[in-house]
């Protein structure tokens, strides 16, 4: 995220001096999220304004080494499971 960018937190309340030090504004949104808003959201990734980054993709019959992956804190990104490789 660049400076001045703004983070929106959908599980947890971020960090103030988090975002300061990053020179970012940071919101938890509280709400549930409407398809309006998943809507937007998709919108801003197809369009380039919202970038996610993805650590590592593993087929679903590894699930368990993803979760070991997730726990262990070492990802940068996300970490996916691919339900088309049943």
């Amino acid at each position: 995220m660049k400076p001045g960018g703004k983070l929106v937190s959908l599980t947890q309340l971020p960090s103030a001096e988090k975002a300061a030090q990053y020179g970012v504004t940071a919101k938890f949104n509280s709400k549930f999220p409407t398809s309006e808003d998943l809507y937007t959201i998709a919108q801003l990734i197809a369009n380039g304004s919202l970038r996610s980054e993805i650590d590592s993709i593993f087929p679903l019959s590894e699930a368990n080494q993803a979760h070991a992956k997730s726990e262990a804190r070492h990802g940068r990104g996300r970490i996916l499971l691919d339900v088309r490789s049943v």
